[in-house]
């Protein structure tokens, strides 16, 4: 998924959940939606810096969904320690980056039992499959769930505007 998509779904589910159920989210906890969704995919940066030169390559391909960022296991402990503390900070962290390794095996897969096992799952339709990032993203671009971020992305835009002139 692209990194609208991993930024508004979250944002836009919390919103729902604190809307519907009286959670209470303040500005910091979106931020740090934000941050920790956003989280496993900071290994591009790395990626572009080191490619910056191919970066629009149409044959580059920066499999970072093989990284250890994208590794679940290295999250598990601060999963575990979320759902046994009950500790906000480390809910937040537990939703953030759970919903973005959910959203990953969607579109793009992810291997679940890495470094160990090759146990990926990739719900993406097979036009996607192997593709370099840029060749990826033209052809993620003419499938349905591009549309839906879309949606996503402008109703939280819409969201965050609300609330904005809400406290002003």
């Amino acid at each position: 998924m692209l990194v609208q998509s991993h930024l508004s779904y979250p944002i836009l589910l919390a919103y729902i959940a604190q809307k519907a159920f009286g959670i209470p989210l303040v500005w910091a906890d979106y931020a740090l939606i934000a941050f920790f969704s956003w989280f496993p995919d900071s290994d591009y940066v790395y990626s572009f810096f080191k490619h910056k030169d191919k970066i629009l390559d149409e044959d580059l391909h920066i499999p970072h969904h093989e990284w250890p960022l994208h590794w679940p296991v290295l999250y598990l402990p601060f999963w575990i320690l979320a759902l046994v503390t009950g500790h906000w900070f480390w809910l937040i962290f537990f939703y953030a980056t759970a919903l973005h390794f959910i959203m990953d095996s969607l579109y793009g897969g992810i291997n679940w039992a890495a470094p160990w096992k090759k146990w990926t799952i990739n719900l993406q339709p097979s036009s996607l499959d192997g593709l370099s990032h840029v060749r990826w993203v033209q052809a993620y671009r003419k499938v349905w769930i591009y549309k839906l971020d879309w949606i996503a992305t402008i109703a939280t835009i819409a969201i965050l505007i609300y609330e904005v002139i809400q406290i002003l």
